[in-house]
């Protein structure tokens, strides 16, 4: 199939065509003057929150940072009233089978690079013991009530969600997905560098994608304040307009059952109070989708909207969205996982964009607007997604480097969306991912060099079941590499 007439799938050498970095001094090569221009530019940047851990190979595996530690203070994302009793958490604590000792079949020789691959399902299908197809949360019946319920709200209310950049996105999300096709990716998933593994090198989703394919803004304030649960309950009391004895029957594990959201709030209340609980339902529903049982949505993302609905566009949900999609990829391919949450419009339409050879049409002619309405998934689910998923397979066994369209957004994405060469950690409240934009020169139109390493978390714990899975970084520490990029 034809790919995107822009966007060669030939990586350029790095020239000044994208007006960064400055021309090569004479005798310098064009990768020696990234690196220069990165040590010149980002000099106040990198001291104190990136380190240089020195070379590693360039076709290589993850950094080694599973430690095999596990958390057992604060930063859940859960209540307190819900964490794991003392004899379960110290069951997850002391597992540690997925921890790399002695050689692995199809995998490494001792766990210096790749440390967890014991728990990593690609272990599983080396031992022919696929795991299959896992279930993707993608909330279309959320999708169709958000689209209606916009629709119902008065005129002021429309305003103010519209505002927010945000208010297109039910609208683009799609009702249905490949699943052999997101679950073939996330088998190559490697979280220390969270970048997928290919044949020919690695891949990642960076944030002018997320912009360009849903639309959304990357420049902000990072969304990483973790709101107090007495706070947090106070808000939903306010927003939902109940007892505390009323909302006890739709609260469970920090979240709150999504029916009852528009059913308590649709038409009702004022046009503030409409306006921030479309805005909360949206959230849950449609950027940090999660597997809680019976369709909920995290109360904490009420914070961000409540009582200041016009604070919503000075954040950027780019990053967020991105970094919860990354920890999410983290935890799905662990081998005992069987289901995966986040965006999956974004991974969908990023596949798309990136690897024509599995669109599923032409790309409708989109002038302007989110790239994710450029297409139409068909949906793969049951055991034709299995058939597809061992397919999927081979096909990216033996895909190579041409077969990727490496820029499908055109040249110099960089100069519309600075932060996408960022190298650092981007964050959604305690959840923390590394950010390497090093690793994907190509990506930006240059030849792939040694990357730098960011620093190493102090706590890693990636247990084959995903249970407790664990990055110990500050919220804090990401919001500081973030505002101090330049």
């Amino acid at each position: 199939m034809a790919g995107r007439q822009h966007g060669s799938g030939k990586a350029p050498a790095m020239s000044r065509d994208c007006g960064w970095p400055p021309a090569a001094p004479s005798g310098m090569s064009p990768a020696a003057c990234f690196s220069a221009a990165i040590d010149a530019g980002w000099k106040s940047y990198f001291a104190g929150v990136i380190t240089v851990a020195g070379p590693v190979p360039l076709l290589r595996g993850p950094i080694p940072h599973d430690r095999g530690r596990c958390d057992t203070g604060g930063g859940s994302r859960k209540p307190p009233t819900t964490s794991l009793g003392s004899s379960s958490r110290s069951k997850v604590c002391n597992d540690r089978t997925w921890l790399v000792t002695e050689p692995v079949p199809g995998g490494p020789d001792d766990g210096s690079m790749i440390s967890s691959f014991n728990g990593h399902v690609a272990l599983m299908t080396w031992l022919n013991q696929s795991r299959g197809c896992i279930k993707l949360q993608n909330r279309a019946a959320s999708r169709q009530s958000l689209i209606t319920w916009k629709n119902e709200l008065p005129h002021v209310a429309k305003e103010k969600i519209i505002a927010t950049g945000l208010s297109h996105l039910p609208d683009i999300m799609y009702p249905h997905l490949e699943t052999g096709l997101i679950c073939a990716f996330v088998e190559r998933w490697q979280p220390n560098t969270n970048t997928f593994h290919m044949p020919f090198r690695e891949i990642t989703i960076m944030l002018h994608d997320v912009q360009r394919i849903l639309g959304i803004k990357v420049d902000g304030n990072t969304v990483s304040t973790i709101p107090k649960w007495d706070i947090v309950k106070k808000e939903c009391l306010g927003v939902l307009g109940v007892t505390e004895e009323e909302l006890a029957s739709y609260w469970k594990s920090g979240a709150v059952v999504e029916s009852f959201i528009p059913e308590r709030c649709k038409g009702k209340f004022d046009t503030d109070t409409q306006a921030t609980a479309w805005m909360w339902n949206m959230l849950g529903a449609m950027l940090f989708v999660d597997k809680s049982g019976g369709g909920r949505v995290h109360a904490q993302l009420l914070h961000e909207v409540y009582n200041r609905i016009e604070g919503v566009r000075e954040k950027s949900w780019a990053s967020a969205t991105l970094a919860y999609l990354y920890r999410q990829l983290g935890i799905a391919r662990r081998r005992g996982v069987k289901q995966m949450e986040g965006c999956m419009t974004l991974l969908q339409a990023w596949i798309y964009e990136y690897f024509p050879i599995f669109q599923p049409h032409s790309p409708y002619n989109v002038e302007s607007g989110p790239r994710a309405t450029a297409w139409t998934p068909p949906s793969s689910t049951g055991s034709e997604a299995e058939v597809r998923l061992s397919w999927l397979r081979r096909q990216l066994d033996n895909l190579s480097a041409d077969e990727v369209t490496w820029q499908p957004f055109g040249k110099a994405v960089h100069q519309s969306v600075p932060k996408t060469i960022y190298t650092g950690w981007i964050a959604f409240r305690d959840i923390v991912e590394p950010y390497v934009s090093g690793s994907v020169l190509r990506k930006l139109g240059y030849v792939q060099t040694v990357p730098r390493s960011i620093v190493k978390p102090p706590i890693v714990f990636r247990p084959w079941s995903g249970e407790g899975y664990k990055v110990g970084l500050s919220s804090v520490t990401a919001a500081n590499s973030w505002d101090r990029f330049p």
